[in-house]
């Protein structure tokens, strides 16, 4: 499911590059799939379209990340 995932989202991402949901996503399902460094690079871009969005979903990883 989560590769079924990541496809859906690259292409989402690929037809509405500024759709920052999508990057969103795209990061969740990369770490799921421990493929940390495109979730790295999927979060930069995130950064840049939506810097907001980005730090809360940092956060929200942050507060779900096992201790």
């Amino acid at each position: 499911q989560w590769d079924e995932a990541a496809v859906f989202y690259q292409e989402a991402t690929k037809l509405r590059p500024d759709y920052a949901d999508a990057w969103a996503n795209l990061v969740k399902v990369y770490l799921r799939l421990g493929e940390s460094a495109p979730a790295a690079a999927a979060a930069r871009t995130l950064r840049e379209l939506d810097s907001v969005k980005a730090a809360a979903l940092a956060e929200e990883l942050g507060k779900s990340a096992p201790e």
